[in-house]
């Protein structure tokens, strides 16, 4: 594609190749260098591990996740809270020795980064697969 390219990942000029995966994952490249991911503009790549259960093939590139710690407190009981909403999964690594546990690239910005490592010491980490709309389809006019 030539000349200009506009889209939530940022503004691409000259020769671009865009390749879209998702409703919001796109690759991005030039005739010269191989296709990269293109994140959202301000946010970083951020791999979290986790052991998902049974949801493990239903969480794929271009899935919008939420983040939940379970954490035991000090006093014996547990608290389970979301500490992050939305985030779009760019990745998905399935350990296969492993049968459940995940490695899920997440695009976030740099203090959801920080929240994120923080509770990851605290507790357990799993994500929250977020529903997805499903266009209704428009009755044709007869």
């Amino acid at each position: 594609m030539n000349g200009e390219l506009r889209s939530p990942f940022g503004h691409f000029t000259g020769t671009t190749m865009c390749f879209l995966l998702a409703a919001s994952l796109m690759l991005v490249g030039t005739a010269d260098e191989p296709p990269k991911i293109a994140l959202p503009e301000g946010h970083a790549a951020y791999s979290l591990m986790t052991d998902q259960g049974a949801i493990v093939g239903f969480i794929l590139p271009g899935s919008k996740v939420d983040i939940v710690l379970t954490e035991k407190m000090k006093n014996g009981p547990t608290k389970t809270l979301v500490i992050k909403s939305g985030l779009l999964v760019v990745a998905v690594e399935n350990d296969l020795k492993k049968k459940n546990v995940l490695t899920l690239t997440l695009a976030v910005k740099p203090d959801d980064a920080k929240v994120l490592e923080e509770a990851a010491k605290r507790g357990v980490l799993k994500a929250l697969l977020n529903r997805v709309d499903i266009p209704k389809e428009k009755p044709k006019d007869n």
